[in-house]
């Protein structure tokens, strides 16, 4: 569905064109990611990823690992995944990242200069949410380089500090995230398909309604990647 919140309702009421059929062939589990797929789609496409280009993603969560994924597909190189939880790091691996970069032990810019020969990312994407992260993440863009702002969720009075002497020698192109993703559901749904999204859907990721609580705490704690509740 598209064009609607309220999603924790019991009821919905929605238009003909919101509502996309899911294949026989696709669970229920894997078509409650096509909305974060339709977002990750949607910030991918506004990224301009060329083939061949360099890429790191900030943030090994739900939207990071997808992001990866459909980086890869678009002829990312040198695709890295910063992120500070070791399962997080290890799932990147597997769903197509060459490195990662731990943000607490390692220095980010060291190792983002070292995998890139000193040049710098093509496309640095932060995905993580963490306002932290934020803070001094054009370091790790190129020459010419986009920097994108793709998670929606820091903090309301967070202003991010642009030394815009070196952004200007650098030329960075600076998107500044995304909103919505209306026309991106075709193509999602289609995607859910054919990424791999198994390993985001972990043993014990979905919870019975009446234990919303454990399924929070569960995704904070990093216990899962992404947890769903499950209605009968």
């Amino acid at each position: 569905m598209t064009g609607t919140s309220a999603a924790m309702s019991d009821y919905i009421v929605v238009r003909e064109q919101s509502v996309h059929k899911l294949e026989d062939t696709c669970s229920l589990e894997r078509g409650a990611l096509i909305e974060p797929i339709s977002v990750c789609l949607h910030g991918i496409d506004l990224a301009r990823i060329k083939c061949g280009a360099s890429v790191a993603i900030s943030g090994g969560g739900t939207m990071g690992l997808l992001m990866t994924q459909l980086a890869k597909r678009s002829g990312a190189t040198k695709l890295t995944v910063i992120e500070p939880i070791e399962m997080k790091r290890e799932m990147a691996m597997k769903l197509g990242a060459e490195y990662t970069i731990d943000p607490v032990g390692q220095d980010r810019v060291a190792a983002a200069m070292k995998i890139t020969k000193a040049r710098g990312f093509d496309v640095v994407i932060e995905a993580s949410g963490s306002y932290r992260a934020c803070d001094h993440i054009e370091d790790l863009v190129g020459k010419g380089g986009t920097l994108e702002f793709f998670a929606a969720l820091y903090k309301h009075d967070y202003d991010y500090k642009l030394n815009l002497f070196n952004a200007f020698f650098k030329e960075i192109t600076v998107v500044g995230g995304v909103f919505q993703s209306p026309y991106a559901f075709p193509r999602s749904v289609a995607l859910a398909d054919v990424l791999e999204l198994d390993p985001i859907l972990v043993d014990g990721c979905v919870f019975q309604p009446e234990r919303f609580e454990e399924a929070f705490a569960a995704q904070m704690e990093g216990k899962t990647i992404k947890s769903l509740l499950k209605f009968s």
